[in-house]
């Protein structure tokens, strides 16, 4: 029976074999990550073409096992001192989907050397070495199809709170029953020789007759209304979008919340830069910079949102106050404020936590499994 490993070796063997012959395997060795321009500078991430290399397929040789395999995206990371820091060089590589990082495909007992001191070497070399492959495919786990569920639940309710808006709009600004009536009882009249003794009461009596109201929802419709109302997507976006001051707001406030918001998403776009940047150098420098300082005490940011949130909670204290003579319903007043926060924060924790990393793929997305530890200790954050 053919291990794992011996599959994985003679599809490295077909790989090379067919380098010649300027097809699937020319695109996969195309795919690796070279060296590239401003080594000094910190470029040290060679990621190659991902989608060349996934997208490569070898044919299987006839009445063999050989081959029939896809390319699997994988990165070599290689220890590297640069400035008196220790960081890993990536540095892309293309194997058979035969292969993963526990079966190292260069392994030195495949090798014909007689030289024991550099077998050394290279098997120290070797072994410093790590190996990380990304999958191509996922499974949904059971964690992601729950919120997938939910998702969609609530979907259906924002299209049907939708369709109710949209559909009585389109009654209202429909011709109703009585306007037609109306019309039609003059025009008739128009045509009679006793046209101008028809009075406004007799029209008016005719209208009485043919008023019906067929431009209004039905009673069922109308008692739901009120609840699917609330997952609409018209009226709620009525809602965030307008600008307009109501009464018991503090528009001096949205000021200093867009500043605040606008900051903490600067820092965070800096954070993600930081993540995948090719010179490290260069970004040393930078940080150095006087006006770097608004980044690195981007902390401030959220302390301005903890002194708001602080602010509006002692003015809704005050107001509950004023309403109701110095008595406060504190068990009421902290499960209303929870509940007006927690849905859509949880919602946004369970997405990033279970669908985050199916929403796309490449060489520098994420690529992880929910642990059983993992999502416990998202779970804490319900606690806040």
């Amino acid at each position: 029976m053919e291990t794992a490993s011996h599959k994985c070796y003679k599809d490295m063997i077909y790989l090379l074999e067919n380098l010649a012959s300027f097809n699937w395997a020319t695109k996969m060795l195309d795919s690796y990550g070279k060296p590239e321009s401003g080594i000094l500078l910190g470029n040290v991430k060679w990621i190659g073409e991902y989608d060349e290399c996934i997208n490569a397929y070898a044919p299987q040789k006839e009445d063999t096992s050989i081959g029939g395999f896809h390319g699997k995206y994988c990165t070599l990371q290689i220890p590297f001192q640069f400035r008196n820091m220790s960081m890993p060089m990536n540095v892309a590589v293309c194997l058979p989907d035969s292969c993963n990082p526990s079966l190292h495909p260069f392994e030195i007992g495949n090798l014909n050397i007689t030289n024991s001191s550099f077998i050394e070497e290279v098997d120290s070399l070797l072994n410093n070495i790590t190996l990380t492959c990304r999958r191509t495919s996922r499974e949904f786990t059971t964690g992601a199809v729950v919120v997938i569920c939910l998702l969609s639940f609530f979907a259906v309710l924002a299209f049907i709170g939708s369709s109710i808006t949209a559909l009585e709009y389109c009654m209202s600004i429909s011709p109703s029953e009585e306007s037609i009536c109306r019309r039609n009882a003059f025009e008739n009249a128009s045509n009679n020789e006793d046209a101008d003794n028809l009075s406004q009461k007799e029209a008016d009596d005719v209208l009485f007759i043919h008023k019906t109201d067929q431009n209004e929802l039905p009673d069922w419709l109308k008692k739901c209304k009120p609840f699917f109302n609330c997952f609409c997507v018209f009226t709620n976006g009525e809602k965030i979008l307008n600008t307009s001051n109501q009464a018991g707001q503090l528009p001096c406030l949205h000021g200093i919340r867009f500043l605040s918001l606008s900051w903490v998403i600067l820092c965070h776009s800096y954070q993600v830069i930081f993540n995948s940047t090719r010179n490290i150098a260069e970004i040393l420098d930078m940080v150095n910079h006087w006006s770097f300082e608004v980044i690195l005490n981007g902390f401030y940011s959220v302390d301005s949102f903890f002194v708001l949130s602080g602010f509006l909670v002692a003015y809704l204290y005050f107001q509950q106050c004023s309403k109701n003579g110095g008595k406060i319903p504190w068990l009421y007043f902290y499960i209303h404020r929870y509940i007006r926060l927690t849905p859509v924060y949880m919602i946004m924790v369970a997405f990033f936590t279970t669908l985050n990393t199916y929403t796309n793929n490449g060489p520098l997305w994420p690529d992880y499994d929910v642990d059983a530890n993992y999502v416990p200790r998202r779970v804490e954050l319900a606690l806040y």
